[in-house]
């Protein structure tokens, strides 16, 4: 099975496990840019992480493959939108928030447009672990392509107790994050919580809330 079709079968059973009934504690904590900025939240599916930015002040612009996903978030919420596009990608938009249904491997700045701030809280560790190089190199051209003063990148990433590679969810370890980051991205760690495994009540899940800064460092 294609990783489209892997995941667009999950939404259309219904299997979606990581989908929260409230915000992200760690976003609420941490999240630190300003009212107006655009906030890119990649694989958003339904979050609603979107509504609480936009709540904030925040203009917010999802990407999500499914367009089951992405036309049910604005339904739940009933919130007026309208249909665009900006090839490759079916664009939902209402006032603050906006979804780029589509392939995420395809986005560009040019399509995007410019963001102030990165928000990922389950795209990094939904991905198998060879798609993560292509992942955080679409997000370093967006971020490089920022105009912001001061730039907010998030991701939490996650490991279990007993390692485990099946998924996703995938185990992100601080160690996994540097690689990927190489010497362009500087990682500073926020904040670690742990929580209990919905499959294994036993172990449990540690997750850790990342500040990725984007004042590039050049590479020697």
């Amino acid at each position: 099975m294609s990783y489209h079709e892997f995941w667009l079968k999950r939404w259309r059973s219904e299997d979606t496990p990581w989908h929260q009934d409230k915000p992200e504690e760690l976003l609420l904590k941490h999240f630190t840019a300003p009212d107006g900025a655009r906030v890119l939240v990649p694989l958003c599916g339904k979050s609603l992480d979107m509504l609480w930015l936009s709540h904030q002040g925040c203009k917010v612009v999802g990407v999500e493959l499914s367009e089951l996903a992405s036309k049910t978030f604005f339904e739940d919420h009933e919130l007026e939108s309208k249909e665009t596009s900006k090839p490759p990608f079916k664009i939902f938009k209402s006032d603050k928030i906006e979804i780029y249904c589509g392939d995420f491997f395809k986005l560009s700045p040019e399509i995007l447009g410019p963001i102030d701030a990165i928000y990922d809280r389950a795209a990094l560790i939904a991905l198998k672990p060879e798609l993560r190089d292509s992942y955080i190199g679409v997000l370093k051209d967006l971020a490089k392509a920022s105009k912001a003063p001061k730039f907010e990148w998030l991701v939490i990433g996650r490991q279990r107790q007993v390692p485990d590679l099946e998924g996703p969810p995938y185990d992100v370890s601080e160690d996994d994050l540097k690689v990927l980051c190489g010497k362009e991205l500087k990682i500073e760690v926020l904040d670690r919580v742990e929580r209990e495994s919905r499959n294994d009540p036993e172990h449990k899940i540690y997750e850790t809330v990342y500040r990725l800064g984007v004042r590039f460092v050049p590479v020697n």
